[in-house]
């Protein structure tokens, strides 16, 4: 029987009651509702991606895998180890399902890598849950000694019960313990853990879909060890739990448990046509797995009942399936069968040898990797025993050292005491000179110390009066253009309209005098937008948020490109400064986009915690490689290094040929 089902613990823990397909698919949607929302913080985003895709594994896997791409970029993107792991757990959860078990071991082991350099304090469940998924990967690839003390010892950890979502860990740590046995045909050593497991099932845990598979497992359980009349109490009592829920998977081995009951009765035909439902059940769910193992039932069954065309159409789809899977023990015992049914009841000669040749092939291959594992296993014992041999070695000449040693003690007692005065009186001489030389060290490191500040404050207040002469002129020159130029233009304006109405011209002249009004119309539009961006009045009297937004919808207006603004903690207005500072940073940042960028859509991301800012424009625009010296990078963003500068700080851009440019401006709210 084929039992590599997964069981995993979930290092990201998503916990919602299902009751039927529509009930997932109304979770998917309100899931990806929430992921709609803008001013979703990160971490929260992160983990609605990582439940879409655990969800959308098992129906779609693509969408699923864009989901866990966009999860692990984030939380790469903000150095959230926790995330990362995360989401490395999940892809080895991907892999797992594909039967791709090196890539998941892979996986899984960096997420454990991952989760080591997290807070100790906060990852300590995601550490004991990663151990015991790694543990998952190699009782399938057959480790089961290590797989069993992996488990053993999660369990020792899970039950001080002090960690977050304990239950849940603990009870999947049970079931796969059981499923170990199960590998074993221990099957009253199972029981006795997937007991245990449905113990600790109450209502906080009792939606989770592993409560489902739980209860399956001890129906298999049951009928393993020919006690059929509890497995039929339970497939009768749970019937409606799984036929509710309405889940391929669950549904599909749901019919196997049953026909495997109908086959320890000896109900061959109720058998058949539970096999047959759990077959449709895993196309459903994609469970290659079980659709071999249902089609070799089937297959037997139909040989039992003399229909060996039937019999063997269905063992040929096992092989086949198997041989896709790389479950060579599955294809050799498919191939054996064949090789049996061609030759006793059809009679076809020349298969049955097709397939008994396969057989001894695979038998071969199979003998042949387990011979290679012990050979390995016998040479690592052999390294072991030689560095126990060296190990006995060094202790026993110690031993012989130390009986020299205790012979020499007496006659060096002497020379010892003699020494330790003049070490003493060398040691206090030494201790004077470092203790002087340190207390230097320190001064003139203390020295530099406010030699530098002394610098960085000259250069900030050198800096800061350059660019309030910058704002203050830019001020001047605003209020200049606009009551100065502006107050002009709008005269000859008014002048010219009122020579139209009382000066006759003919048609020609009077069209030039309407041209020369609409100009200057122009003209005094285009001056007061020169006007408001030098100084903008919005950012003086309102702040800098209803700046912004004026400023970006400017931009949305004028076409071509789409800015979108969004703004967290910004309540309260900075200084205002500070706020003429980020303006300007802004300004800068969305130009360079507009000159350079051939973007469609940029974000802009403005967000104020406690005394630090961290401003974000992003676009979708022709990137460039960020290794190479950019002619981007000229006057406008040495402009945007020396605001942040004045900020107290860091200016970071990333960004790839075709795939944007992000710009992250961190500093203080001075």
């Amino acid at each position: 029987m084929l039992k590599r089902l997964l069981i995993w613990i979930c290092t990201a823990a998503f916990f919602f009651p299902v009751k039927d397909a529509t009930a997932q698919d109304r979770i998917v949607d309100s899931l990806q509702s929430r992921l709609a929302t803008d001013r979703l913080p990160d971490t929260d985003r992160i983990d609605v991606m990582l439940a879409l895709g655990d969800r959308l594994g098992y129906s779609d896997g693509a969408l699923a895998r864009r989901y866990l791409d966009s999860a692990y970029w984030l939380a790469t993107h903000k150095n959230l180890y926790r995330k990362i792991g995360d989401a490395l757990s999940c892809y080895g959860q991907a892999y797992y399902r594909s039967n791709n078990l090196d890539s998941a071991l892979y996986l899984l082991r960096q997420a454990d890598t991952v989760y080591g350099r997290a807070d100790p304090n906060k990852a300590k469940g995601d550490l004991i849950s990663s151990k015991m998924n790694i543990a998952t990967v190699l009782r399938t690839m057959g480790d089961f000694s290590t797989a069993i003390v992996t488990y053993l010892k999660g369990v020792d950890a899970l039950e001080k019960r002090d960690i977050p979502d304990w239950r849940i860990r603990l009870m999947t740590a049970y079931m796969n313990i059981g499923l170990v046995y199960n590998e074993f045909n221990e099957y009253d050593r199972a029981l006795f853990y997937h007991r245990k497991a449905l113990q600790l099932i109450n209502a906080e845990v009792a939606g989770d879909i592993k409560t489902y598979y739980l209860r399956l497992h001890r129906i298999h359980d049951l009928v393993e060890l020919k006690q059929y009349d509890s497995a039929r109490y339970y497939l009768e009592k749970e019937a409606p739990l799984y036929r509710e829920l309405g889940q391929p998977d669950i549904l599909s081995q749901f019919f196997s448990n049953w026909g495997f009951y109908d086959m320890g009765v000896r109900d061959e035909d109720a058998a058949s046509k539970a096999f047959e439902a759990s077959y449709e059940y895993a196309l459903k769910s994609k469970n290659e797995f079980r659709q071999v193992q249902m089609l070799s039932r089937l297959g037997e069954i139909y040989r039992n009942k003399k229909d060996f065309r039937k019999s063997a159409e269905l063992l040929r789809k096992a092989v086949a399936l198997s041989r896709a899977l790389n479950d060579k023990p599955g294809e050799m015992n498919l191939a054996k069968l064949l090789s049996s049914i061609y030759a006793n009841d059809l009679h076809d000669d020349r298969l049955a040898v097709d397939y008994f040749t396969e057989y001894v092939r695979l038998s071969d291959t199979l003998n042949e990797t387990a011979s290679r594992r012990k050979v390995n296993e016998l040479e690592a014992q052999h390294r072991i025993q030689r560095k126990e041999d060296s190990i006995m070695m060094l202790q026993r000449q110690g031993h012989l050292r130390d009986l020299l040693l205790k012979r020499t003690t007496a006659l060096s007692s002497a020379l010892i005491a003699a020494s330790l005065l003049l070490l003493s009186l060398a040691l206090v001489i030494i201790i004077n000179y470092k203790r002087k030389h340190q207390l230097l060290q320190q001064a003139k490191e203390l020295q530099e110390q406010r030699i530098h500040e002394m610098e960085r404050q000259h250069q900030l207040v050198a800096m800061q009066s350059v660019l309030q002469g910058q704002e203050e002129e830019r001020s001047r020159l605003a209020r200049d253009l606009h009551d100065g130029v502006g107050g002009l233009l709008s005269g000859i304006k008014l002048s010219l309209s009122g020579m139209k109405g009382n000066v006759y011209l003919p048609e020609q002249g009077a069209q030039s005098l309407n041209n020369v009004i609409g100009q200057l119309d122009h003209s005094i539009s285009e001056l007061r937008r020169v006007s408001h961006n030098m100084m903008p009045e919005a950012l003086i009297r309102y702040g800098l948020v209803e700046a912004l937004e004026n400023y970006c919808a400017n931009i949305n207006i004028s076409g071509g490109i789409r800015v979108h603004l969004q703004t967290y903690g910004m309540e309260e207005r900075l200084e205002q400064s500070t706020e003429i500072v980020l303006y300007r940073i802004v300004q800068e940042l969305l130009n360079n986009v507009i000159k350079h960028a051939r973007a469609s859509n940029v974000l802009v991301q403005l967000i104020r915690k406690q005394d630090r800012f961290s401003l974000t424009v992003e676009d979708d625009g022709i990137g460039f490689d960020s290794k190479q010296v950019n002619p981007r990078l000229g006057a406008g963003i040495a402009n945007v290094k020396a605001r942040a500068d004045y900020l107290g700080g860091t200016v970071d851009i990333h960004s790839a040929r075709g795939q944007g440019t992000s710009v992250n401006v961190e500093g203080n709210c001075i």
